[in-house]
Parts: structure tokens; C-alpha cells; sequence
């Protein structure tokens, strides 16, 4: 039975275009925004979640990874804030709601800003194996927040995605 379960597999994997071995492609086609505040380009694969009564691509907006179990969302502000005060908000939203016995670390790098980081990882809602990166960036008169989700399951599919904003994105 195993010797007759093996070919079989690979044949699928082959049938279906999943061979082990395969390498994800690294994005779609990129989409360029060119907003007053910020430009940037994002996955032509991901997509555009504007369902919330919020969104707005002048100051908030999501978008859905390439898998469509992970998001980013961005705001944008023609103000300063504070970032660090910005981060500690979402890290202590987060681990009320989404992730309540994730481990915390920090970074100050996002694309070519320094600011204020943080990565919780482990398990989303309790099952799911993942994380959640929030970064800020301000000056005295403009500033952003990104959030963004990923599953380890899909990490390896939807991150050249997060690669391509954080790489393009600029504040203006």
C-alpha cells in the first residue's frame, strides 16, 4: 500500500502544480499609489479591503495578502504623533483580543524609517501560529502607523507582498 501511496502522491502534487519544490512567485504585477501624503506600491494580487466606514486612501486603508489570511493596514496622518505611545496601544490592543499569550519583541526598522516596532508572535484567536507587526514613524508634521497580520502557514506566500510596501513606501 505505501508503495502504491507514494507515486499517487507525487502525481497530484504534479496534477495540481504543487510540487514540493515549487518556489512562490514573489508578487503580481505591482499597483502604484501616489497620494499627497505618501507613495507606495503593493501586490497586484493582494487585495483592497474597503469595507470599513473609515477607509480612505488619503489616511486609512487594508489590504488583503495574496493568501486572504493576512492584512496590512496603514494609517497615514498630516500631523505628528507619538509613535512610540502609537505602538503600545496597538501591542496592548492586541494582546487583549488577538493574541493573548504572544511574546512581544521590538525593532526600530521599517523599509527606510526609524522609528518605534514591535512583533507579537504566537497564536491568533487562540489556534492559528502567526504574528502581528506594528510599526510607527512620525515627525512634527506627518506620521503613520502599519499594522500587519501574517500566518505562519502562509508567511512564506504573503511576505515578498509586505517586502514590496515596506521597500516603496514614503512619506512625502
Amino acid at each position: 500500500m505505501r508503495i502504491l501511496s507514494l507515486p499517487l502522491l507525487l502525481v497530484l502534487l504534479i496534477a495540481c502544480n504543487l510540487s514540493p519544490n515549487k518556489k512562490e512567485a514573489p508578487t503580481a504585477k505591482p499597483v502604484q499609489l501616489d497620494r499627497p501624503l505618501y507613495k507606495m506600491s503593493y501586490a497586484g494580487d493582494w487585495s483592497v479591503d474597503s469595507s470599513d466606514k473609515d477607509f480612505d486612501w488619503d489616511s486609512y486603508f487594508t489590504l488583503d495578502t495574496r493568501s486572504g489570511s493576512g492584512f496590512i493596514s496603514v494609517f497615514v496622518f498630516n500631523t505628528g504623533i507619538d509613535a512610540k505611545d502609537a505602538v503600545d496601544q496597538q501591542i496592548k490592543a492586541h494582546l487583549e483580543k488577538t493574541m493573548k499569550d504572544g511574546k512581544v519583541t521590538h525593532f526600530d526598522k521599517w523599509g527606510s524609517y526609524k522609528g518605534e516596532g514591535a512583533n507579537i508572535q504566537g497564536k491568533l484567536m487562540g489556534s492559528f501560529k502567526g504574528n502581528i507587526n506594528i510599526f510607527s514613524y512620525s515627525t512634527d508634521s506627518t506620521g503613520f502607523i502599519a499594522v500587519y497580520q501574517l500566518m505562519d502557514s502562509e508567511a512564506e506566500k504573503d511576505k515578498p507582498g509586505v517586502d514590496l510596501i515596506k521597500s516603496s513606501f514614503h512619506l512625502k
